[in-house]
């Protein structure tokens, strides 16, 4: 059995003052040890006093999560993670695997962490995420937005946009002319709806969104065309332009997919 830390102990303690003091608004449903050290720990919060607000994240009467306490606590903060996929595609909630999704709720943990107001600060922290998620208020009015985070890179190939794309409303989809400079770098000097122009270059099937995108780029196909489903654009589209670039592609490079997407700039602007 693994031996808690006493930074652990005082969590799992601290918890159970919490559940009492605010008569199981906040439950500690269980909690279990793996093997890297940490405290899994099973935690119910009511939700049915926060506000909603399109295009706010709607909250059941009760939320569940998952909280990660490391050995290190309370010099580093848990991880809180929801198990229920209702809250992916949403701000500042990243794709976390067997656990969920996880939740972000520090700009900077260096900055905003204070390890002295233990696990109790820590819940406070997830009770304001919850109600200003719930309003579609996660982002501040005049302050610059975290840009989407890209996932791991399965190879060193990379790009660089030489043409600008073209004007288009709500969705562009085609395809990006791509020129191979060397062995790892592409430039994309054109974008194009007719395959039959560009038979001799290399083509990448590309799908343009004038409106901001969600805090995280997928890595994986599914959780893309989840995304598409979500932004209202039809697979099927993405299907098509997939199977003419096969069709129309001799000599056939690994694949790539052009993803662009509004920018995040500063909120309310």
């Amino acid at each position: 059995m693994v031996k808690l830390s006493s930074g652990q102990e005082d969590a799992l303690r601290d918890l159970g003052t919490l559940q009492n003091a605010s008569y199981y608004s906040i439950e500690c449903l269980s909690h279990n040890t793996i093997s890297n050290g940490s405290v899994l720990v099973e935690i119910s919060i009511e939700c049915r006093g926060f506000k909603h607000q399109a295009p706010g994240l709607r909250l059941r009467d009760r939320e569940r999560f998952w909280l990660n306490i490391k050995p290190q606590f309370p010099l580093e903060p848990p991880t809180v993670f929801a198990p229920n996929r209702r809250f992916a595609f949403f701000d500042h909630v990243y794709w976390a695997g067997e656990l969920g999704v996880w939740l972000c709720l520090y700009y900077s943990i260096e900055h905003q962490w204070q390890p002295s107001q233990g696990i109790a600060g820590f819940l406070w922290r997830l009770l304001q995420w919850l109600e200003r998620a719930s309003v579609g208020g996660l982002d501040v009015p005049g302050q610059p937005q975290h840009p989407p985070l890209a996932g791991r890179v399965w190879d060193d190939a990379f790009f660089v946009v030489r043409k600008d794309c073209p004007p288009f409303k709500h969705v562009w989809d085609g395809f990006a002319v791509l020129n191979k400079r060397s062995a790892n770098r592409f430039d994309l000097v054109d974008w194009t709806i007719d395959v039959r122009r560009h038979a001799d270059d290399v083509l990448a099937p590309a799908i343009l969104l004038d409106t901001p995108f969600i805090s995280e780029f997928p890595a994986h196909v599914s959780t893309f065309l989840l995304l598409l489903n979500k932004v209202g654009v039809d697979e099927r589209i993405l299907a098509e332009r997939l199977l003419l670039h096969v069709r129309n592609t001799k000599k056939r490079p690994p694949m790539y997919l052009v993803l662009g997407v509004a920018m995040r700039g500063l909120k309310g602007g």
